[in-house]
């Protein structure tokens, strides 16, 4: 490829090409995705000036570009970031790249919410799940938590680029070895003025694939998605059990609990939580696949 024989319209036309012989689904969209991503360009401006020639280096990136595609590395790894919900949210290798299923989890939250609601996510990962709330509601504020630090680095940047950092915390911390009353005193440490009782929404996505079917996932799956956002345990629901028992320690009387739930997994998750008497009104949604993919109750 060079400066004088190789222009926009020939790079994105090889970007389709390549990657529709590779097995890449969408692989218009990609290749526009890639492609202007190479080259530094908005999407729309592949088709404003097509016969803009690249020079050697353009082309070199964009080459190893496709050939990381290729590799089955995930395309939001490639560029650092994704869409939710048409939130702009940036990913790194330490985060689960968003689904479009989780999407629907904040769908049916967002009506449950009120002004001055205070929420916390478990396993915060990137924050496209409380930020996403956050944008779309009048909520208060908003307690991510994770295990990773570089999860809460990247969710607090995340917070910043999408103009919710004013009510959006980040906290690292681990579910089984926090208290409510930790929390409680680190928010009222740093928000001047907040007193913090409970709060009155939690929400989380929880690792629910079975360990032993890690191994069957796709690629971009299996070797680029954090280990630890995949593994569930020995039948997937390690982490149902242990927010069972610790959830409630932070929650308010009458407060809304929703949870993303893996294949087949809805009746086992709802016994789990039955077994506690503070947990009623189960409600099963279903995803855009038509699979039980999500869990609503109440806790208190």
């Amino acid at each position: 490829m060079t400066s004088d024989s190789f222009a926009l319209n020939s790079a994105l036309k090889l970007a389709k090409n390549l990657l529709k012989a590779g097995g890449i689904d969408n692989y218009n969209q990609e290749a526009e995705v890639l492609t202007a991503f190479a080259f530094s360009i908005k999407r729309e401006e592949l088709y404003m000036n097509p016969g803009r020639l690249l020079s050697s280096y353009e082309s070199n990136i964009f080459e190893n570009i496709l050939k990381e595609r290729l590799k089955n590395v995930p395309l939001q790894r490639i560029t650092g970031e994704t869409s939710f919900r048409g939130h702009r949210i940036c990913v790194g290798d330490a985060v689960f790249i968003p689904r479009q299923e989780t999407e629907g989890l904040v769908d049916l939250v967002l009506p449950k919410i009120r002004k001055g609601y205070r929420i916390i996510d478990i396993g915060c990962g990137s924050g496209c799940i409380t930020i996403s709330i956050l944008k779309e509601s009048e909520a208060a504020l908003a307690v991510g938590m994770d295990i990773s630090n570089t999860s809460i680095l990247i969710s607090r940047f995340n917070s910043i680029i999408n103009r919710v950092d004013d009510r959006f915390v980040a906290l690292h911390a681990d579910l089984m070895r926090t208290s409510f009353d930790q929390v409680r005193v680190y928010l009222e440490s740093i928000i001047y003025g907040l007193s913090v009782e409970g709060f009155d929404l939690a929400v989380c996505n929880p690792p629910y694939i079975p360990r032993d079917s890690i191994e069957a996932l796709q690629p971009e799956v299996r070797y680029f998605d954090p280990y630890i956002a995949l593994n569930g345990g020995s039948d997937g629901l390690f982490f149902y059990r242990i927010l069972a028992q610790r959830i409630s320690g932070y929650l308010n009387d009458g407060a809304h609990v929703f949870f993303e739930l893996g294949d087949g997994q809805a009746d086992d998750v709802v016994k789990i939580f039955s077994s506690f008497p503070q947990f009623h009104g189960f409600c099963v949604e279903k995803d855009l696949s038509s699979k039980e993919r999500y869990l609503y109750m109440m806790c208190g």
